[in-house]
């Protein structure tokens, strides 16, 4: 440690008086060298433009010429130059150069040993210090060495020669060097003694001071080892005195509080007895604390679940409600198109010879536009919307009735057990949907029997629907409170994974192969559209179970017939129907059917436009066929207008949607009947009320 800090605190004089010895020094020493540099530098500029002064620049370029060393104008300027430097012994060497462009050339040289360089001889190389002589007289700022003698150069133009002549001198200045070595040394020599000084004082400085530093560090020692008895004796004012004086004081209050903590030790150990006691009274609270909020955990976890199931059938409901109204507005888009189609076709068979080519040609489009009618009856089926015609239904009846198709659609290996509860309601339904809905559930479960073989059974029966029950997990509906009709188809097939089991009621699902249309979907479809819904539960390996559930309570529909129509076209003043429908092709089919059966026509495009025409031609109109969906003024609206026009007016409703979904935004209000889009001539000539077409 001691030598550490001597070392240091040498070492920091060294380098400060060597920093200053040396600022000094080497200015001393660059001031002297300026001074005999400068003198000597004065010497060669007025050597040089003494010399240039005796030169006449028309002699010199005579001498430049090939043949000038016998000239005698050469020798004159050789013997002049020779005078200068035999009576100056320091002038080294004396000549003129000249300047070509960027080349320069000897034009007289009078050297020491007399081999002068001839006239046209080329400085090869010339520097920069060299080219700026002839536009201005310049020396070399330091001293040059050639073998053991040292020169100065300098040079200065001839005068009037325009900066092509230079006089060119170097000086001998062995003297000057060995003056500014011997400068050198002197400055090297005072420097050395000087540090010698310095280490000498810097060493007694730094004993004395690392004396009492170690006095310190064995005291520090003594305190790190536990003896702080005594303390440290060091009498001075400065820093290190300060240091021990502030040590001692450390060191008696470590003594004080060392015996402080040795009691305060004592009483601790009593205390941490006690709250070791404590500690085990309360570990035992806390385990009971924890079974508590494990058991609580576990009812949050239950309840998350819980909320996370009700998310999922939410989810679910508005992910079946969405593709039922795409599927609806769809099919509802896709009817307007196949009246056009239709409604064309048997306009155009009806027209044709039947031994005309285009008869048949007729019949085919036809028959394809009722096989696309048929598809979206499909999706409308899905969608909750289809056409219904509703009848009381015993379900048992039903089933019994399909006796036949049931035995075709499964496989003949299968088991059939019924179990029918022969005291159900009737319920107001679709039957021919309904033989749909059970075929298609009887056909799925024959298909999940492993290799045909296995127990079908279809039971029937009526549940009572609580309001804080919801009786389907999968179809994205809650049922209202009531009693219901509950059909079960059941196999004892394959089962569905349940990964699958959130699926079965998506369109055109299915495990088995593509290609089998809404399946599932469109049984769903109908099923809601009788207020109802379905469930499905299933285990792989041990079978799956569908129920159906339809209320048996339901509300129909109600018109008010025919007749105000086949009244009103009696009389002669009023042979005209107004058409509204805001799509062109069903305005220009409606329009020929109603020509063919010998009605007057007028078309409106919207609600407002179907008022406009009324209120002109009133006395002409005996009815109005009436699109449900309108842009500008819907048929419900443009309904209310008429009416408020003509009360007894009757008025048939169109639409792609089914009958029932039409008439509940009609709720309410009177109508004479209902069209289903697509229609047929036929279809017109009942909603009219005529028997057959007028001759």
């Amino acid at each position: 440690m001691a030598s550490t800090v001597r070392n240091k605190l040498v070492l920091s004089h060294l380098l400060a008086m060597a920093v200053l010895l040396g600022t000094v020094g080497f200015y001393v020493y660059r001031q002297a060298e300026d001074m005999i540099l400068s003198g000597l530098r004065d010497r060669v500029r007025q050597t040089a433009v003494l010399t240039g002064r005796t030169l006449r620049t028309a002699d010199l370029d005579a001498v430049t010429s090939a043949n000038a060393v016998q000239l005698p104008v050469y020798q004159t300027y050789l013997s002049l130059l020779r005078s200068f430097r035999e009576a100056d012994p320091e002038i080294a060497n004396l000549y003129i150069l000249r300047r070509l462009g960027k080349e320069v050339e000897f034009v007289v040289d009078a050297d020491d040993s007399d081999m002068q360089a001839l006239p046209g001889t080329l400085v090869r190389k010339p520097d920069d210090l060299l080219l700026a002589g002839f536009s201005e007289g310049t020396v070399d700022q330091q001293l040059f060495r050639q073998g053991k003698n040292y020169f100065l150069s300098g040079y200065a133009p001839v005068a009037g020669g325009e900066g092509r002549y230079l006089v060119g001198l170097d000086l001998r200045a062995d003297q000057a060097a060995a003056a500014i070595h011997k400068l050198a040394v002197t400055g090297g020599v005072a420097a050395g003694v000087a540090l010698v000084l310095a280490m000498l004082a810097a060493s007694l400085i730094a004993a004395d001071l690392t004396s009492r530093i170690r006095t310190v560090m064995f005291g520090c020692r003594d305190l790190g080892d536990g003896r702080l008895q005594g303390g440290i004796d060091i009498e001075s004012h400065d820093e290190v005195g300060r240091l021990a004086t502030a040590f001692n004081t450390m060191a008696e209050k470590l003594r004080s509080e060392r015996t402080r903590r040795e009691q305060e030790s004592a009483s601790l150990r009593e205390a941490r007895a006690g709250l070791e006691r404590q500690l085990e009274q309360r570990t035992r609270e806390l385990a009971e604390v924890n079974l508590h909020l494990t058991r609580e955990i576990e009812v949050r976890h239950a309840a998350e679940n819980a909320h996370r199931d009700v998310e999922r059938r939410m989810r679910q409901t508005q992910k079946l409600e969405s593709l039922g109204a795409m599927a609806g507005g769809v099919a509802h888009d896709f009817n307007n198109l196949l009246v056009g189609i239709i409604g064309n076709a048997e306009l155009g068979e009806s027209e044709s010879s039947k031994d005309s080519p285009f008869h048949e040609y007729f019949h085919e489009i036809g028959k394809a536009g009722r096989k696309a009618a048929d598809l979206t009856s499909q999706m409308l089926a899905y969608s909750g919307k289809t056409p219904r015609s509703e009848e009381k239904v015993n379900i048992n009846h039903l089933i019994r009735e399909m006796e036949t198709l049931i035995g075709a659609a499964i496989d003949k290996r299968a088991r059939r057990e019924d179990k029918l509860d022969e005291s159900i309601p009737e319920v107001k339904v679709d039957a021919d949907q309904f033989r749909q809905v059970l075929l298609n559930l009887v056909t799925n479960a024959s298909e999940a029997l492993t290799d045909g073989e296995g127990v079908i059974r279809m039971e029937t029966g009526v549940r009572e629907v609580k309001p804080d029950e919801v009786e389907d997990l999968f179809s994205g509906t809650y049922l209202a409170a009531g009693r219901y009709l509950v059909i079960r188809v059941s196999d004892t097939g394959s089962g569905i994974p349940a990964e699958h089991i959130p699926k079965v009621f998506d369109p055109f699902f299915t495990t088995r192969f593509t290609g089998r249309g809404l399946g599932l979907a469109a049984v769903m479809g109908i099923v809601r559209a009788h207020h109802g819904t379905m469930t499905v539960q299933s285990e792989v390996g041990k079978g799956t179970t569908f129920s159906v559930l339809v209320p048996i309570e339901v509300v129909g529909a109600r018109k008010s017939g025919v007749a105000g129509i086949a009244t009103s076209m009696s009389s002669e003043e009023r042979k005209a129907i107004l058409v509204a429908d805001d799509d062109e092709a069903v305005r220009q089919v409606a329009s020929a059917m109603l020509k063919r059966l010998g009605v007057d026509v007028l078309t409106a495009k919207d609600g407002v436009e179907a008022i406009e025409i009324f209120k002109t031609n009133e006395a002409r109109i005996s009815g109005v066929l009436l699109d449900v969906t309108m842009p500008r003024m819907s048929g419900v609206e443009t309904l209310q207008e008429l009416r408020n026009l003509r009360k007894d007016l009757p008025v048939v409703l169109m639409s792609g949607y089914s009958e029932d979904e039409a008439l509940v935004q009609f709720a309410g209000k009177t109508i004479a009947d209902f069209l289903q889009k697509p229609f047929t001539l036929d279809a017109f000539r009942n909603v009219m009320g005529m028997e057959k077409e007028p001759t």
